[in-house]
């Protein structure tokens, strides 16, 4: 569900499981205020990108303060445009699977 849009930034929340937010101006922080959410008031939200390193709390009907960093790499970490905000307590749960690839060519009459 869309939370936020405007020129430079965009806020989809997944199912109440976290906020994506995404920047695309180049070297200006977008700080939102007021994104409405799904969330209790009270809940803590942190950014699990590691762009930024504090936390927010949900306010006046599950609203909060959010900040996205540019895509210039300046961000904590070097993050560039992106931060994903969701509860204080979420423990990693995805490991990437390595994977064997073979790939194969086959030449019919292409010379």
């Amino acid at each position: 569900m869309v939370r936020w849009q405007a020129s430079d930034a965009l806020v989809i929340e997944r199912s109440a499981k976290a906020l994506i937010a995404v920047n695309d101006h180049f070297s200006q922080w977008q700080n939102l205020t007021g994104v409405q959410t799904s969330w209790a008031d009270g809940t803590v939200l942190v950014d699990y990108s590691g762009s930024n390193p504090g936390s927010t709390i949900v306010y006046g009907g599950g609203k909060a303060n959010i900040t996205i960093p540019p895509c210039n790499g300046t961000a904590p970490l070097g993050r560039r445009g992106y931060s994903i905000w969701a509860p204080r307590g979420i423990t990693p749960n995805y490991q990437r699977p390595a994977k064997r690839i073979t790939q194969e060519w086959e030449m019919d009459n292409d010379l």
